[in-house]
């Protein structure tokens, strides 16, 4: 039952991939329409967390398929945990959930259970932590934009309130 709906899920990746394809297509047209520094700003940060989002998934689909590997004789994180009975979206929905906590300095109780596990586990960690790093600099760089942004218009307003009263319009 889980090997179908895991392969009934590749299947169904690539009518994702296209249609994600499509989403990104339209946001780059409109962003051309549209010249804003503050919709830069926000559309930089949404690009951000849907990266870490989308990676978070396929990292999550691959912990799932770690632990649904029975043919290996070793205890996996599933059995350890007395998940290998459970249906498909509680198994992704932990498996999401250890991804982002990966991400992020948050606990988790599920743990690796054999070394091929553990030693994804850390390849993931050594991602995290580029990624993450990246992410909160992405974050600080489009924060400090609206601060710079938010700071010139108010010297332009400044300007231009001085200008209306030495004109006494």
């Amino acid at each position: 039952k889980r090997m179908r709906a895991i392969r009934m899920v590749r299947s169904l990746r690539l009518i994702r991939l296209a249609r994600l394809h499509k989403v990104g297509q339209v946001i780059g047209a409109a962003c051309k329409r549209i010249s804003s520094t503050y919709v830069d700003s926000v559309l930089k940060l949404g690009r951000l967390l849907s990266i870490i989002l989308v990676l978070n998934h396929y990292i999550a689909c691959a912990w799932f398929y770690l632990g649904a590997q029975q043919d290996s004789g070793q205890t996996t994180w599933l059995d350890a945990h007395g998940l290998d009975m459970e249906d498909f979206m509680t198994c992704y929905t932990i498996s999401l959930h250890w991804s982002l906590t990966q991400f992020t300095p948050a606990t988790n109780n599920v743990a690796p259970s054999n070394v091929w596990e553990r030693m994804f586990a850390a390849c993931v960690v050594l991602l995290a932590l580029v990624m993450f790093s990246s992410f909160v600099s992405g974050v600080t760089s489009a924060v400090n934009e609206l601060k710079m942004l938010s700071i010139m218009r108010t010297r332009e307003r400044g300007r231009l309130l001085d200008f209306i009263q030495s004109k006494k319009i």
